[in-house]
């Protein structure tokens, strides 16, 4: 568990695959013992996570705190605020590209995934979001930026999207 800094929760994944396996295992009779019932599952330790509160959200995108929350990153602001403004997640956020953006919305058609790149959405369905003019400025300042490719939010004039890690 410390080796590989797994959390209780990753650890009953694959516990529980390794339960099925033993399980079935007994019951067609490849062990005579039924191992199964020796696999520990562990106490769950997920996180519960709280909620910002309106003024929290206010107060991080103030002009003010531009520089203390953000360090004066703009590409982390942009993103953060477009998320918070509109519910997408944070591989549509990476699939945004230039097609996608319209003065008055923005045309949710692809994630990303870091392994796979560009995918359909989460519910494979295209949808339109509407953006207000402030975003839509944000949007549009960093999209002219990117003279090299698409994506919106990227550190290499837009030929990848900026990784999560980042």
């Amino acid at each position: 568990r410390k080796e590989f800094k797994l959390s209780n929760t990753s650890i009953n994944n694959v516990s529980w695959g390794l339960k099925i396996i033993l399980g079935y295992a007994f019951k067609t009779g490849v062990t005579k013992t039924n191992y199964s019932e020796k696999v520990i599952i562990l106490k769950y330790d997920s996180k519960t996570h709280g909620i910002l509160s309106k003024a929290d959200i206010e107060k991080m995108f103030a002009p003010e705190n531009f520089s203390s929350v953000w360090n004066e990153n703009k590409l982390h602001y942009t993103i953060n605020f477009l998320a918070s403004k509109t519910g997408l997640r944070i591989g549509e956020v990476q699939a945004l590209r230039k097609e996608n953006l319209f003065e008055d919305h923005l045309l949710i058609n692809h994630g990303y995934v870091e392994k796979f790149g560009l995918q359909d959405t989460k519910n494979h369905k295209e949808r339109t979001i509407p953006i207000s003019q402030e975003i839509f400025e944000e949007l549009q300042e960093l999209s002219q930026a990117q003279t090299f490719g698409e994506f919106i939010f990227s550190k290499n004039k837009g030929k990848s999207p900026v990784s999560r890690a980042e």
